[in-house]
């Protein structure tokens, strides 16, 4: 694991907004070999949507436990195009991205890659996996526990509608800004801050 040091924060603080990305997707389940997308949202750094479009799965009809967290049911993507339709958007909304954020962007990339989509060479930031050092509720191991994205949008004063992927991008962005307003001295200790150490960053 690569921690990074206060360098590296004034690195993120200096991106322009305009080179950031957030992205987010809901989608028929957890497993992106057998489940497929249901909706993907693309904002700048400022929250701005750049796409926001619900997906017609190609090969599953119904998917209830999601259904139930999302509340997009099968008829409201009937009439929708396939993924395949939103792929060229999408990788020219991703090119030239400096920086990508996510909540849990393990989870939303490895659908994206499923779907055969190529990713951007550039820093990432998992707001998820921060948030964990900034929460520190520990498990039997005594590892942070990941926190769900609303308990972080609480904690940083900020209210949203939930599992909208639109509306989970742009409390994921607002959250991140919070974030880098930390240097992470008050939660860690000096030299072990945590930011970027989730994914990877783009190579010198």
């Amino acid at each position: 694991m690569r921690h990074c040091s206060p360098k590296d924060i004034a690195r993120l603080r200096g991106i322009d907004p305009h080179c950031i990305r957030g992205i987010d997707l809901e989608t028929t389940g957890l497993n992106s070999d057998k489940d497929e997308i249901l909706q993907i949202a693309i904002v700048n750094g400022g929250g701005e949507p750049l796409l926001n479009e619900l997906v017609k799965p190609e090969r599953r009809s119904t998917w209830p436990a999601a259904q139930k967290v999302t509340g997009i049911s099968p008829s409201d993507v009937a009439d929708k195009p396939l993924f395949e339709y939103h792929k060229r958007r999408i990788v020219e909304t991703l090119r030239d991205t400096e920086l990508l954020v996510g909540y849990n962007l393990r989870f939303d990339l490895g659908f994206l890659k499923a779907a055969g989509i190529e990713l951007p060479r550039c820093w990432y930031f998992d707001v998820m996996r921060e948030y964990a050092f900034v929460a520190r509720v520990r498990g039997r191991d005594g590892q942070n526990l990941w926190r769900p994205l609303h308990e972080c949008a609480q904690h940083y004063g900020i209210e949203f509608s939930p599992h909208d992927a639109l509306s989970d991008i742009r409390a994921t962005m607002l959250c991140f800004k919070r974030m880098l307003d930390d240097d992470g001295t008050r939660y860690r200790a000096p030299g072990t801050i945590p930011y970027l150490t989730s994914i990877g960053h783009r190579p010198e």
